[in-house]
């Protein structure tokens, strides 16, 4: 019990608040407290930490004989085995709580309430459940030399070379921009060409409705602007005929979704878990962080954290979008907006793949208002400092490799 290499080994499975005793609970806790302040773990430091009052040696003497007793047993070879016992008891006792909290719900408030209340307990149950193993070197090795598994398209060739193959299970990616700088318009064309590629797609937006979604992709397989297709009811419109092959092509898809009230990350992972997803897209990630407790900076951090968390949990490729301040963006030539999206590392910090786009929403000349530039931050699996440039039709959501190309085929005009 009180070897170093075997504390090291318990705490990476369980925590203080898995042992069903008080008492347990606090001795456990102790030995972590003595070992991150470097002491030695034994039977007289952990008496003056459980019991640091002298004027008590029968409470010194009864401590001390309890501690000598559980040193005792011989359970130290099979310690993993032990400590994941007491941690499926502990994901037990939880759930138990959880699913009780849930009834009493369903009983004491409105319905609607009680479905969010239950799904709120089952998420934070399912995120606290998270735990850090060690590994040797040869299970590192055969995850290494499998490679990085499965990858779908971003839609835009560049991205799929600078993170190996595109999306993948486990990556966390954030896309900062400011306002206007086409988040939105990317995150429809990284979610059709994903959907497309055979990966299960949730889009959560929490700025645009399903509804203008929608049309959004409407317009963005089409390639005529969606407000027009929306507008086209007449049956004899001249963009009656494609705007019913845009309609049949999306509800033949069955494996994309959209969801517009989705507001915290406990219904996100809700409904990632419920859908079986592959990817999920966040439109965008201040507006989901805006549920969190906590000062702007630690609501933006806890955020981040757990969809990070949600994407290595499910096995899930999460891209978030984050939005950069409109006052660091108007740089100029300089890119202040880079300058920018790096400051906001609450986001990015965490992310597989950190990536800044830039427009300029402001320019006379409509080349240039169109031109989006894409430039890799930071980048885990693959360069970094690298970029590339696309001309954005803002009716369509389509991404030109050119800005003389309005005839170009296929939707995904990146590829």
């Amino acid at each position: 019990m009180l070897d170093d290499s075997v504390l090291r080994q318990v705490r990476t499975i369980l925590e203080p608040g898995d042992f069903y005793i008080g008492q347990h609970q606090s001795i456990f806790r102790a030995m972590c407290e003595l070992a991150d302040d470097g002491h030695a773990v034994d039977l007289i430091t952990l008496t003056s930490v459980l019991v640091p009052d002298s004027a008590d040696p029968d409470g010194r003497g009864r401590t001390m004989a309890y501690l000598n007793d559980l040193s005792a047993q011989p359970w130290a070879s099979n310690v993993s085995s032990y400590a994941r016992i007491v941690y499926e008891k502990s994901v037990s006792r939880k759930l138990i709580a959880s699913l009780s909290d849930g009834v009493r719900g369903a009983y004491e408030l409105p319905s609607d309430v009680a479905i969010e209340t239950a799904q709120y307990l089952l998420a934070d149950l399912h995120a606290s459940q998270a735990k850090g193993e060690a590994a040797d070197m040869r299970s590192v090795s055969e995850v290494a030399l499998a490679g990085r598994g499965e990858t779908w398209t971003f839609g835009i060739e560049e991205l799929d070379n600078w993170t190996g193959g595109g999306l993948c299970h486990g990556d966390y990616h954030v896309i900062a921009g400011y306002t206007s700088t086409g988040k939105t318009h990317l995150g429809i064309s990284i979610a059709y060409a994903a959907a497309c590629a055979g990966a299960r797609v949730g889009y959560f937006s929490l700025e645009v409705s399903k509804r203008d979604l929608f049309w959004r992709l409407a317009g963005h397989v089409s390639g005529i602007d969606w407000r027009a297709l929306m507008a086209s009811t007449a049956p004899d419109s001249p963009r009656a005929e494609p705007r019913q092959r845009a309609i049949k092509q999306l509800v033949a898809m069955d494996n994309l979704w959209l969801f517009d009230r989705q507001r915290s990350v406990d219904q996100i992972t809700v409904q990632t878990v419920a859908h079986d997803l592959d990817v999920a897209i966040v439109d965008y990630g201040q507006l989901v962080a805006a549920t969190e407790k906590g000062e702007r900076y630690d609501k933006n951090a806890t955020a981040a954290e757990r969809l990070q968390a949600l994407a290595k949990q499910e096995s899930v490729s999460v891209v978030c979008f984050s939005q950069v301040n409109n006052e660091s963006a108007r740089g100029g030539a300089d890119h202040g907006g880079v300058i920018g999206a790096k400051g906001a590392g609450e986001w990015g910090s965490a992310a597989t793949m950190f990536l800044q786009l830039y427009r300029d929403a402001w320019a006379l000349d409509p080349q240039k208002q169109s031109e989006v530039t894409f430039s890799v931050m930071k980048n885990q699996v693959g360069p970094s400092g690298c970029s590339c440039t696309r001309y954005l039709d803002l009716s369509t959501s389509r991404f030109r490799r050119r800005w003389d190309d309005p005839d170009a085929k296929s939707p995904v005009w990146g590829g």
